[in-house]
C-alpha cells in the first residue's frame, strides 16, 4: 500500500507487484530483476545499466530457531549480493577476485583504479561501483 498526497489529502493506493517495474527509496533506485535478465527474480538496486549491467540485491532468510526472545523465529542478517550481467550471463561479483574473473580483460584497470583511489572492493559505494563499471565498459 502506498500513500499519495494529492491537493493536501492523503489517498491510499494498493499497487500490484506485477505492475511495479521500479521505485525509488531513500535515494536508491530499485528495478525489477527481469528487466536486467529474465532469470533474476525480485527487485535489485540499479547501479549501472548499459553494455554491462550491475545490480545489488538484498536478502534475509528465515532462521527457524525458536526461543523465549524469538518465539516466532528470526531472520538472518542482511546479505548483499552484487550481480553483473554481461552478454546474457549472470555473475555473482561480491569480491574483487570474482569481479575480475567475470571481466578478465579489465583486471589491470580494476586493480589500478582501486589502488589509485585507496579503496577496498567490498567497501565500494554504489557511486564508486558505477564509476568503476563505466571505466570497464570503456576499456572493453
Amino acid at each position: 500500500m502506498v500513500q499519495l498526497v494529492q491537493s493536501g489529502r492523503i489517498r491510499e493506493v494498493i499497487i500490484s507487484a506485477e505492475a511495479l517495474d521500479s521505485f525509488s527509496l531513500l535515494n536508491h533506485f530499485f528495478i525489477r530483476g527481469n528487466l536486467v535478465n529474465a532469470d533474476l527474480p525480485f527487485y535489485y538496486e540499479k547501479i549501472h545499466l548499459g553494455q554491462l549491467n550491475l545490480v545489488r540485491g538484498f536478502e534475509k532468510e528465515f532462521v527457524s530457531i525458536y526461543s523465549k526472545t524469538n518465539p516466532r523465529g528470526k531472520y538472518s542478517s542482511l546479505q548483499k549480493k552484487l550481480i553483473l550481467v554481461s552478454a546474457g550471463e549472470i555473475f555473482n561479483v561480491n569480491s574483487k577476485r570474482k569481479f575480475i574473473k567475470a571481466l578478465p580483460d579489465s583486471e589491470l584497470l580494476v586493480k589500478q583504479w582501486l589502488k589509485e583511489n585507496k579503496l577496498k572492493f567490498k567497501k565500494l559505494s554504489s557511486e564508486q561501483l558505477q564509476e568503476l563499471i563505466k571505466k570497464c565498459e570503456a576499456d572493453a
